[in-house]
């Protein structure tokens, strides 16, 4: 466990949870059972299919060991879901992802339902330019589709990070096309539907759902790192919003973990009243030609009563 004031003050970058690297076959592969350690009927748990900024994947290892003792009577509800790593790792009977990204819902929701990727040709710059003026004109013209879905997942594995950066308008800022073959092929998703029909996935507020949650309900909260630039909702995630989701987090009346970025200030905030220890994972990164690994102090902070 690190003390408070040991723990790292400021770090600009945010790291990406760990993603499954992909054999590339000349032929559309079966859903993703070329990603290591894809296991779609075990609780062992899933792979999320999102190269995604901020995962947390790391951390499903204890997430699983936590719930294991909930699994049979508590659903597990996912508040800021991200690209599903937590709930697909955890991969409960019963339980709720749930974001306040208008896109990446889009695209959860057509993966519940089953979801096949095209060929999208070959993973260069100018081809990702194309592809996300299609995907940005789609965001204002049909947001909902499955085309919409598509070429999100396809511009997630093909972009710098896992960035998936839109500005108020909803259009999409990331860049890409970092040249790696392994992505020009189609993808079969439709594995991912048989352990998410028993999911709800939800477009609201981490307030909202928190309410809604009772006392066989365990909560995940991993709400935006602390300083963080960038969309909430319509706005930014300060310490107001920082503070809300302890409060949240403490009102509600089944288990709940928090995890955060391990600054002191944020480590004072949890301290009184959740079990916390920190952890500086080593977390990977899809960079713009290769891998790029960082090292982030983290807050795992709980409310757990067996």
């Amino acid at each position: 466990m690190m003390p408070i004031d040991a723990a790292w003050s400021v770090l600009k970058a945010v790291a990406g949870q760990p993603t499954f690297p992909v054999t590339h076959h000349s032929h559309p592969t079966r859903g993703l059972d070329a990603m290591e350690g894809f296991k779609p009927r075990s609780i062992a748990g899933l792979p999320t299919p999102l190269n995604y900024y901020g995962g947390k994947g790391w951390l499903v290892p204890q997430l699983r060991e936590l719930y294991e003792p909930f699994r049979d009577t508590h659903s597990f509800h996912d508040v800021f879901g991200g690209s599903g790593a937590a709930i697909m790792g955890v991969n409960p009977k019963r339980g709720s992802w749930n974001d306040t990204s208008s896109p990446l819902v889009n695209f959860q929701r057509h993966l519940k339902r089953g979801l096949t990727i095209p060929n999208f040709g070959p993973n260069t710059k100018d081809n990702y330019k194309q592809l996300k003026d299609r995907y940005n004109h789609l965001q204002m013209t049909d947001p909902h589709s499955v085309e919409a879905a598509q070429l999100y997942f396809a511009l997630n594995r093909r972009g710098h990070s896992g960035l998936m950066e839109h500005n108020k308008q909803g259009r999409l800022m990331s860049s890409g096309g970092h040249g790696n073959p392994n992505l020009e092929r189609a993808f079969d998703l439709t594995s991912y539907k048989r352990p998410m029909h028993r999911w709800k996935i939800d477009n609201r507020d981490f307030r909202d759902v928190m309410r809604g949650l009772g006392r066989n309900s365990f909560g995940y909260i991993d709400p935006p790192y602390p300083k963080r630039q960038g969309q909430y909702g319509q706005g930014g995630f300060g310490d107001e919003l920082q503070t809300a989701v302890r409060d949240a987090a403490l009102a509600h009346p089944g288990p709940v973990v928090v995890s955060n970025y391990a600054t002191p200030e944020m480590l004072e905030l949890y301290q009184d009243d959740f079990d916390i220890e920190t952890k500086t994972p080593r977390q990977g990164m899809l960079g713009a030609n290769k891998r790029i690994t960082q090292q982030i102090p983290e807050m795992i902070a709980r409310r757990i009563d067996e």
